[in-house]
């Protein structure tokens, strides 16, 4: 750039040279324009023998001549400047070249230095990959035996789990109570009660229950269908182990004919009280539990009541 910038400068000034021709041009003219002397050859004034005389300079002309050569003088030295000036920026560049020659073999022999640590770098992930892969296989062979003695012992701890909820867990039974027979002058209908028992360990929360109580055919037919429990539940109170609760409920409907209640008591006259439902609640451990019962109830000679699990009907969860 800077050697640009110099060439720019000189073109900037034109050499003196061709004003200088054109001014010895114009010198030309002006003496071919002068008035012809007259031809005096062959006298005493002006013999055979030529004489040449300069011409003398006008003031104009000197002046002219005294410049262009302080021209001349200033664009030569001009000139030594713009050489001295070009010498000095070809070493400039030519150090700079230098220099850079040095940076680049440095560079180049970093570079080979920095291929060489690369592949024997390589050469050592290369061993360490293989390395990492024999690891890998202990580790998945070590993970797969770790999987299986994690596997025994979650199932332990399961069957652990299991065991302690079974071992703690609330257990809500139902047994049979007492009864109550019809006596239509004290507007008493015939009832069954039983009687909720916790055995469990634990308290049974949120006890519920649906039940019903009607009279039946005695014995009940096969495959008999009992009449459908009320759609809402009852209850709703907390059962801690080893307490109980009473579940009382009277017939629908209407009273018997009287003259059928001691059939109904004793069991003789083809119908029998009968009372059923089912008992919901939910166990310390947040699991919802179930019992289901279904009693015939009847009354002994000795007037104290008795009871019948029906088959196929009392379960539990």
């Amino acid at each position: 750039m800077f050697l640009i910038f110099i060439l720019a400068i000189v073109l900037q000034n034109p050499s003196p040279s061709g004003r200088i021709v054109s001014q010895n041009q114009q010198s030309q003219a002006q003496r071919s324009q002068q008035p012809a002397q007259p031809n005096q050859r062959g006298t005493e004034q002006s013999p055979i023998f030529v004489k040449e005389v300069p011409t003398p300079k006008t003031e104009k002309e000197s002046a002219q001549e005294a410049k262009d050569r302080e021209d001349k003088t200033a664009n030569d030295r001009k000139l030594v400047d713009f050489t001295r000036d070009l010498v000095i920026v070809t070493a400039i560049l030519g150090a700079i070249g230098f220099f850079q020659l040095i940076v680049f073999g440095l560079q180049a022999r970093r570079l080979r230095q920095t291929v060489e640590a690369a592949a024997d770098q390589g050469q050592a992930m290369e061993r360490s990959i293989a390395e990492a892969n024999r690891l890998a296989i202990a580790m998945e062979d070590t993970a797969k035996h770790l999987q299986a003695n994690t596997k025994v012992a979650l199932d332990s701890v399961t069957i652990g789990t299991e065991r302690s909820a079974q071992q703690l867990r609330a257990y809500v039974c139902v047994e049979i109570g007492t009864a109550f027979y019809q006596e239509r002058e004290k507007d008493i209908k015939f009832a069954g009660r039983a009687i909720l028992i916790n055995t469990g360990n634990t308290p049974a929360h949120n006890v519920r229950f649906r039940t019903q109580a009607a009279i039946l055919p005695f014995p009940l037919p096969q495959g008999f269908v009992f009449p459908p429990l009320p759609a809402n539940d009852a209850g709703g109170a907390l059962l801690g182990p080893n307490r109980q609760q009473f579940i009382t409920h009277m017939i629908d409907g209407d009273f018997v004919p009287d003259a059928d209640v001691e059939g109904i008591k004793n069991l003789s006259g083809g119908n029998a009280l009968y009372m059923w439902g089912i008992i919901s609640y939910a166990d310390v451990f947040g699991q919802a539990q179930t019992t289901t019962f279904c009693h015939l109830l009847h009354w002994n000679p000795d007037k104290s009541v008795g009871g019948v699990f029906i088959p196929g009907h009392n379960d539990g969860t």
